[in-house]
């Protein structure tokens, strides 16, 4: 399962790998974008697209060899039903692999503007997990230094640039 598939671009590789894949996201117009790709794809037979949430899968429990969410957990209000959820839904001794922004000491306008509500720290996310009762095996950062440069020196200027216009622009408007 991956939670929250967004355009498919993963669950178009996992079905073209020959794995069985459901895709959910909360959004319609991803949801589309996603059945679109596959049929386009010709994978309809390994793919199943549906609009969900993190927090009610609609599959049965213990049914899934795999639960993958890259960047989700950081958006929900309640990271722990979802996680809670995950278990519910993974076979024992399946895998749930995620993904989510580390360090919180490194929010910044772009935390705000993707809609995060929290970043993550390693203890925090594996005490999280393990409360569901998940084996962490493994807990990695990555990420490159000059992505990093990148992210201060040029990104940042244009958000902070971005967001001050809309400001201006909605200040206008109120006229």
């Amino acid at each position: 399962v991956d939670v929250g598939c967004g355009t498919g671009s993963l669950v178009m590789k996992l079905a073209a790998s020959g794995y069985n894949v459901v895709g959910i996201d909360v959004s319609d117009g991803c949801i589309n974008i996603t059945r679109s790709r596959v049929k386009q794809g010709g994978l309809s037979d390994k793919v199943t697209v549906s609009k969900g949430s993190a927090y009610k899968i609609s599959i049965p429990d213990c049914s899934v060899d795999a639960v993958i969410a890259g960047e989700v957990l950081e958006h929900l209000k309640d990271d722990a039903s979802a996680v809670l959820e995950f278990s519910r839904v993974i076979k024992p001794g399946g895998i749930c692999l995620i993904t989510v922004p580390a360090n919180p000491k490194l929010w910044d306008v772009w935390d705000e503007m993707a809609g995060h509500v929290r970043r993550y720290n390693k203890d925090e996310l594996v005490r999280l997990f393990e409360k569901y009762k998940f084996r962490v095996v493994n807990v990695r950062y990555w990420g490159f230094p000059v992505m990093r440069i990148y992210h201060w020196l040029i990104f940042l200027l244009w958000a902070k640039m971005t967001m001050k216009k809309k400001s201006l622009e909605s200040e206008n408007l109120d006229v």
